[in-house]
């Protein structure tokens, strides 16, 4: 079984057309691939749908001159990160199939910003649309086949699970998510809980509680890790696939466990070391700090919205940029893109659902042990 991916792997080829998988973060996507393909799908303020290379004034007759590059014919979906398309029901991806058999497509882009959620359930949907062999009977298994070919990172969520699902009639199968923490979201629901029926008022009020405790206990707690990076805020990293995410300090003292099932360490130490070069500076990198091919900084200065550049350094740690969102100073590693495409600071908001899930989940399983 493949651990986490890189660049643009094939997942599966049907009808003649070659369907593959990437993130933009891990060196994927239509934009790194040999030959453009056909199709590019993707979630909206993450696919890469214009060039970010040529940029001349309005009217320019330079504008006119520069060679013709071919691009693919991009399908946009409005699709929050971790979770599921706000607007593409069972008729979509029906429809999309249709399409891309009718259009003589023979190359289509599977992506979003990691290639792990996102890109996960686009190829598990597909999959099982376009394949006529199939080696699943629910989406449990059809997950599972994913993971094989392509990357176990696949599809983050019960929600994305439950969505695949609906998407393809199949039964949802076993929950893949629970117990595991990948990004937060989905890994715990109240229907994922056992319980008996008539247990459910004391349930829900056990469940009350704890949501109290939790909530009252974080909003007295002090920001107990000081970091040399930010205040509040640490970067975990699995050992065995190479994935990392930013959490906040409380998360720390948990153990967090990677979808593969390893847990995850602090792996702020790796930040010394940038790795990846902009293609448009020519300067080196993290991959945190790169966004499509090019450094943040550069990003910042062609789409001039969103943060500012408050100090460039040769390290990870002197390299500072201004959020709007918060009105602070972050370093640039701690920085994601929003829906609208502007570099914010990353936000704690899925390790404080993963702390509260995680509160929930002890408290309920100590008082079944009394």
């Amino acid at each position: 079984m493949p651990m986490c991916h890189t660049g643009n792997p094939i997942v599966f080829v049907a009808d003649g057309i070659t369907v593959h998988g990437g993130g933009n973060m891990r060196n994927g996507a239509w934009q790194n691939m040999d030959s453009v393909p056909d199709v590019a799908i993707g979630p909206e303020g993450v696919l890469q749908t214009r060039s970010i290379r040529d940029s001349v004034p309005m009217g320019w007759s330079c504008a006119d001159a520069f060679n013709k590059t071919k691009l693919p014919k991009f399908v946009v979906i409005d699709w929050p990160d971790y979770s599921i398309p706000t607007n593409a029901g069972k008729e979509f991806w029906v429809a999309l199939v249709n399409d891309l058999r009718e259009h003589d497509v023979k190359t289509v882009s599977c992506s979003c910003a990691g290639g792990h959620g996102r890109t996960g359930v686009q190829l598990c949907i597909l999959a099982h649309l376009m394949l006529d062999k199939k080696q699943w009977h629910d989406v449990a298994g059809l997950i599972d086949h994913i993971r094989s070919v392509y990357c176990t990172h696949a599809v983050e969520s019960h929600e994305q699970q439950l969505y695949i699902a609906e998407m393809t009639g199949l039964e949802p199968g076993e929950n893949l998510f629970i117990g595991i923490d990948s990004h937060g979201f989905g890994g715990f629901t109240f229907d994922d809980m056992d319980y008996d029926e008539d247990d459910d008022e004391n349930l829900l009020d056990e469940l009350r509680k704890a949501s109290e405790e939790a909530r009252a206990k974080k909003k007295n707690a002090k920001n107990e890790y000081t970091g040399k990076f930010q205040k509040g805020m640490v970067l975990l990293g699995c050992s065995t696939c190479d994935n990392s995410d930013w959490y906040n300090s409380p998360v720390q003292k948990g153990a967090v466990t990677c979808s593969c099932g390893t847990k995850m360490t602090n792996i702020e130490n790796t930040l010394k070391e940038p790795t990846v070069k902009c293609f448009e500076c020519g300067e080196e990198y993290h991959p945190l700090e790169m966004h499509n091919g090019e450094c943040k900084y550069c990003y910042m200065s062609e789409i001039g919205a969103g943060g500012s550049i408050v100090s460039e350094g040769n390290t990870p740690k002197d390299r500072k940029f201004w959020c709007v969102d918060t009105a602070k100073e972050w370093p640039l590693v701690c920085s994601i893109l929003d829906k609208a495409g502007v570099v914010v600071s990353v936000t704690p908001k899925e390790a404080k659902i993963e702390e509260k899930r995680t509160k929930i989940t002890d408290y309920i399983g100590g008082k079944k042990n009394e």
